[in-house]
């Protein structure tokens, strides 16, 4: 890795598909709205559209029909004025004019080395992370260009063995070459065993999704936590600066 990935805090706020209780999620209104918030990072979903635009999506369908047989503008006529997705280009701009960090999820493989090209015309290494849940997804990246930051996302495994599933989820990150691990909020809090392997093998991580203050509270106060994604950056961000400001009076510092 040539350049470590930008932390402007020990713990980053993510903005999960922007602030998505204050705009449409993924638009570049709720983008906005998560760097008004005081989000450090803004997280969004890709995919390709039939004509080869990237395009940030959640959902590879409307209604029936597959994003990959429309084309961008109808995909524009099919959603509401104040909710069409915006290209990657457009969020990529976004980050690049306002110095947000992006976390991008991949959705989908087969045009990493795209996805790559219009990164590198963008933004720096420093400025985001590459995600998915799929580990060939990720494995495509790092073969291509490993100085990107990539993180595999992990849900909670259903194996009924209590230890079979951390070994797995460790191996995993390996074969695959991602630097950071992200993990369903239940992984973080039922499995206290992986968290501490994660730490002792220096694995960053971050924890999706985080919307209860209680749990916020929490995780911003766990230096061992990297990042949390939440759907309420505003309420993340106003809880950061009271431990931030705890901290600074007791003389802990943010490090």
């Amino acid at each position: 890795m040539t350049t470590a990935l930008a932390q402007p805090h020990p713990q980053l706020i993510v903005a999960h598909r922007g602030a998505r209780q204050r705009a449409p999620e993924n638009t570049m209104r709720a983008f906005e709205e998560a760097r008004k918030c005081g989000a450090d990072m803004i997280e969004c979903d890709l995919r390709m559209l039939g004509d080869g635009t990237l395009v940030i999506m959640h959902d590879g369908f409307i209604g029936r029909r597959s994003l990959r047989t429309m084309t961008y503008g109808e995909l524009k006529a099919l959603c509401p004025a104040d909710a069409v997705p915006p290209t990657l280009v457009e969020v990529l701009e976004f980050c690049k004019a306002t110095g947000m960090l992006l976390d991008l999820e991949l959705k989908e493989g087969g045009y990493e080395r795209q996805i790559l090209t219009l990164l590198d015309v963008h933004l720096p290494r420093s400025q985001v992370l590459i995600t998915s849940f799929k580990d060939a997804a990720i494995s495509t990246v790092t073969t291509l260009d490993s100085s990107w930051h990539t993180g595999l996302l992990l849900d909670m495994p259903r194996a009924r063995s209590p230890r079979q599933p951390s070994r797995s989820l460790l191996e995993r990150r390996i074969a695959c070459g991602a630097e950071y691990l992200v993990l369903q909020r239940s992984l973080y809090r039922l499995r206290p065993a992986f968290i501490r392997q994660l730490e002792v093998d220096n694995v960053p991580f971050l924890v999706w999704t985080v919307n209860h203050r209680r749990s916020l509270a929490r995780m911003i106060q766990d230096r061992k936590v990297h990042g949390i994604i939440t759907d309420r950056p505003d309420v993340a961000r106003i809880i950061r600066n009271r431990i931030d400001a705890r901290r600074a009076i007791q003389g802990e510092g943010l490090a």
